[in-house]
């Protein structure tokens, strides 16, 4: 019995995912090295994306219960404290929403990178190079080979493996 192999679906248009950073990187400049630094950590250990993606929604809302409106005045603090002499402290205002745009950043970015994960392996499922293909076809030839050898096993009366 041939398996029928689907090619890969096409991604999102350029357009939609340049949108969706900047606006991700105007909100939280810290969350985009977290994203990728999360896409990368799923990729590499095989993690499933979605517990990801509930914890750090879990953590951001926590952090909003908690702290409010202070959240929002740390959030905004280096752009209050640079903006007026930009030209200036370019760097200083970089470093700055980085450093303060952490505490929002960093579940954000967690959400974003598990989110582009599970989206890409979504488009990708199916295809042979893909992990959980791999995964699926290695399940079901253990287990095929525990079916062979209990076969064997019971008409011959041979232990085999």
């Amino acid at each position: 019995m041939a398996e029928r192999i689907a090619a890969p679906k096409p991604g999102p248009s350029v357009g939609g995912v340049l949108l969706g950073w900047t606006l991700v990187g105007a909100a939280a400049s810290a969350a985009l090295p977290v994203a990728v630094a999360t896409a990368l950590a799923i990729r590499w250990r095989g993690w499933r994306p979605w517990p990801m993606v509930a914890a750090a929604t879990a953590a951001l809302a926590a952090e909003v219960l908690l702290l409010q409106e202070r959240l929002l005045a740390y959030h905004l603090t280096g752009w209050r404290t640079y903006l007026p002499s930009l030209r200036d402290h370019a760097f200083s205002l970089f470093a700055a929403n980085l450093w303060y745009t952490l505490p929002v950043g960093a579940p954000l970015g967690v959400i974003v990178g598990a989110l582009f994960m599970a989206a890409s392996e979504h488009g990708a499922a199916g295809a042979p190079w893909h992990p959980g293909t791999i995964r699926r076809a290695a399940r079901r030839d253990r287990r095929d080979a525990r079916r062979v050898r209990r076969l064997l096993g019971s008409r011959t009366g041979i232990r085999i493996g």
